[in-house]
């Protein structure tokens, strides 16, 4: 038991450089360059949006459920009131498993690529009512 009180204790990092990461060592955390890389020539980088902990990772998360809800929400208003030649060209599109961006590409040669970017419209379902959303 002696020998544990002797011992230095390591400072806890929360996110690893993605050197240390790769390598599966322990990192001395920010700033760059940590001791490790710094001793091995590394290069040193240490992305927080690449941890899922972190707030970064939750708000591009968000961005991008946000996005493909208004792309979604884009191309249901199209199928309901556009004209029939965009309709026709979208659910061909759709049945030859077309993803959403070439959908969207479809909608914008037509015109008819009307993105909304108000919070209520990105809340409210295909029929327009907002849902239970707590913020």
């Amino acid at each position: 038991m002696s020998g544990v009180g002797s011992r230095a204790l390591s400072k806890r990092v929360s996110t690893a450089c993605g050197s240390c990461k790769k390598g599966k060592c322990k990192c001395s955390g920010p700033p760059a360059p940590c001791e490790s890389c710094a001793r091995k020539g590394r290069e040193c980088v240490f992305e927080a949006a690449l941890d899922g902990r972190r707030k970064e990772s939750a708000r591009a998360a968000l961005d991008a459920v946000k996005a493909k809800h208004n792309a979604l929400e884009s191309l249901f208003s199209c199928l309901q009131s556009g004209d029939d030649d965009v309709v026709f060209s979208l659910v061909d599109a759709i049945r030859k498993g077309s993803a959403l961006p070439e959908l969207e590409k479809v909608m914008e040669e037509h015109g008819q690529g009307n993105v909304r970017d108000t919070e209520e419209e990105v809340v409210a379902g295909p029929s327009g009512q907002a849902a239970n959303a707590q913020q």
